[in-house]
């Protein structure tokens, strides 16, 4: 999915515009996977294979360099931490994924 966007591209832009769309693109991919891959949230096994880990990393920081471009064109309010921006988004994934499974 994050290849389809083109995050590592767009993260490198710094027209708030292209960047806006692509969060939003990242944002409405992530909660329509929500439903069926919502266990990866917070499932800890997801973090003992090595291999696993490593592409969690690798995908997390293309997320990162997107939050951070977005905040420096003013699409995210710069003086919150690019982990905290992160991190809520994560958590509201979680908090989407058990609405979904609440109906």
């Amino acid at each position: 999915m994050q290849d389809a966007l083109d995050l590592t591209s767009a993260a490198q832009e710094s027209d708030p515009a292209r960047l806006a769309a692509t969060l939003r693109d990242l944002l409405v991919n992530l909660v329509d996977m929500a439903d069926e891959h919502g266990f990866a949230l917070t499932d800890p096994a997801m973090e003992v294979d090595p291999d696993l880990l490593r592409k969690l990393e690798e995908l997390e920081g293309r997320e990162m360099a997107l939050f951070a471009a977005a905040q420096r064109a003013g699409v995210l309010r710069a003086e919150l931490p690019v982990r905290w921006v992160g991190n809520a988004v994560y958590g509201l994934l979680v908090a989407v994924r058990e609405s979904l499974a609440q109906g």
